[in-house]
């Protein structure tokens, strides 16, 4: 049984989204509420304040690794901290770290990326790299070192795309 003022903020939050429902002890129906309330500016707080009261760990990470990719930054680390302490936590924050990798691939191209650095990033962080990055640098080192042949196929690809 959810909690009666959980039900309340997600009624709200599902109302204010367009969703109107009359349970929500289905995972699926909170899903669809979260995934509603991130397309609409201006609700971060709202979908924050509910996922700190989410039951099912499973759903409140994927919901946090979703709103961090989504979110500016200053709003990840409140989506972090509506975690329990403990390894869903220190997941969201160690993807929260590959984001500010990949944020400033993007952001300064200009920087030099070591190859050693590259080595120690997430399979996660090497995948969006190799398909987000016009870094020449980046794509050769994937193309030839990623950790998995997916990543190595993907930045190939795209350094192939980018010269052509």
């Amino acid at each position: 049984m959810l909690e009666e003022d959980f039900v309340r903020d997600l009624r709200k939050l599902a109302h204010e989204t367009g969703l109107e429902g009359d349970s929500f002890e289905s995972g699926h129906a909170r899903w669809r509420v979260y995934s509603a309330a991130l397309r609409i500016p201006g609700r971060a707080d709202q979908l924050i304040s509910a996922l700190g009261h989410e039951p099912d760990e499973a759903i409140a990470v994927s919901v946090a690794l979703k709103c961090i990719e989504e979110l500016p930054e200053p709003l990840r680390e409140m989506v972090a901290s509506t975690l329990p302490v403990g390894n869903s936590q220190e997941f969201v924050r160690a993807r929260m770290a590959d984001l500010s990798v990949l944020d400033a691939l993007v952001s300064r191209p200009g920087d030099q990326v070591e190859p050693a650095s590259m080595e120690r990033w997430s399979p996660w962080l090497q995948l969006r790299a190799a398909t987000s990055s016009s870094r020449q640098q980046v794509l050769e080192y994937l193309a030839s070192s990623g950790r998995t042949k997916r990543i190595r196929r993907t930045a190939l690809a795209r350094s192939k795309e980018l010269s052509s």
